[in-house]
């Protein structure tokens, strides 16, 4: 018998890396891209293809190892560890979740594809309780501070304004941040664990697809958008094209001379490293926050006259080779830029930690995001960076105290 409290990280990757080489396998069949490019034919071929798809499931097994070597190196300072009183911290969550979710109705403002816009937006970006989520999902559910109806009462909540936004991930996210609570305090003898390993995550994918039938539908309704109802094949085909980034990987590659003719004839310097700054920033300070980023400008290449706030995932090693190529010391910066951010975000969980290892899996699906997602202004500026600011709120309504 073994402990299996990281066998959640493994399903993980399973799932990613099955939907990879699913995605993978009906692209060569069919000649034609999935995803978000599904109305366009391949123009690469079939040993570029797998060579991108190895080098795609390397990427996944690097950020893997990167996690494993430094998730026990804690960050602490003069100032931290972070005494956390949940009871307290799930107040405060509570009221910024609701306060976002009466900004977002009455100004529809941060719904997917709304072209709303307010002069307290960026006060409404400081506040970014997605930062926060998971380190109040963790920290409140597993020290029961709060009662089990209130508090999922707070993440039903949650899940609405995610859903009202036009996103539907979260339940993914709630769905792992289970599966890890579950197999932490279990232990399984290693061939059922290598058999969850192998077929949880087909599981998933079958079931999700049924979920996934009536979510996606409701979801491009919330953006605005007429869809018809979809089939359970199509649910699955969907939640799939969902889960990985490959499409769009091997859409950049094949047209990475428009992508980088694009970027030069917009003449945005630093796009990417001024892009960290952009959902935080007041407008009277960053009058253009509607240049393009590296993932737009992919999107671009297909569809010339899409619109430029849109981003799409790339995935790390394919986002850096565009960005160092489009412009070198864009590239420098960034990679400097992403480095600190990894160690603030490091910083921050080993902070709020009441025991070694607690919030280690947040900081593994940190790590993920970023190799899925490829671009720091969408992993960080969108989302974990945020907490930076809510500290000081934290701190003041004493949610958090000094050790």
């Amino acid at each position: 018998m073994i402990n299996n409290q990281k066998i959640s990280e493994k399903i993980y990757l399973s799932l990613y890396i099955t939907s990879l080489v699913l995605v993978a396998s009906y692209m060569i069949a069919t000649n034609q891209y999935a995803g978000e490019l599904d109305s366009f034919e391949l123009n690469v071929t079939l040993t570029e293809i797998v060579s991108l798809l190895g080098l795609s499931i390397f990427g996944f097994i690097a950020a893997y190892f990167f996690y494993i070597v430094t998730k026990n190196r804690r960050l602490y300072f003069s100032i931290t560890p972070w005494r956390v009183d949940s009871k307290r911290f799930a107040n405060v969550f509570f009221a910024l979740v609701i306060v976002q979710l009466v900004f977002l109705i009455v100004t529809d403002v941060g719904r997917f594809g709304s072209q709303a816009t307010s002069s307290y937006s960026p006060i409404f970006a400081l506040l970014n309780v997605d930062s926060l989520f998971a380190i109040f999902y963790f920290v409140t559910r597993e020290k029961k501070a709060v009662s089990k109806y209130y508090f999922f009462s707070i993440v039903f909540i949650y899940v609405l304004f995610k859903i009202l936004q036009g996103w539907s991930g979260v339940i993914l996210l709630i769905l792992f941040f289970e599966l890890h609570f579950y197999f932490k305090k279990r232990k399984i003898k290693i061939w059922p664990r290598s058999i969850l390993i192998l077929f949880l995550p087909l599981l998933l994918i079958a079931s999700g697809g049924k979920v996934y039938q009536y979510v996606f539908p409701y979801k491009f309704e919330i953006r605005g958008l007429s869809i018809s109802e979809i089939n359970y094949t199509e649910g699955v085909v969907n939640l799939t094209n969902r889960l990985t980034f490959f499409p769009i990987s091997v859409g950049a590659y094949e047209r990475s001379y428009d992508v980088k003719l694009n970027a030069h004839n917009d003449e945005i310097s630093f796009r990417e490293a001024r892009g960290f700054f952009r959902p935080f920033t007041p407008r009277f300070l960053m009058e253009n926050k509607e240049f393009r980023s590296i993932n737009n400008l992919i999107k671009q290449a297909f569809y010339p006259y899409i619109e430029a706030t849109t981003s799409t995932d790339i995935g790390f090693i394919m986002y850096s080779v565009l960005v160092f190529s489009t412009d070198m010391n864009d590239g420098i910066i960034l990679l400097m830029m992403t480095i600190i951010l990894l160690l603030i975000n490091k910083f921050i969980y080993d902070s709020f930690e009441e025991y070694r290892g607690q919030l280690d899996f947040l900081y593994f699906l940190l790590i993920m995001k970023l190799y899925y997602t490829g671009s720091p202004e969408m992993v960080f500026s969108y989302g974990s960076i945020g907490i930076i600011f809510l500290l000081p709120l934290l701190i003041g309504l004493a949610a958090i105290k000094q050790k």
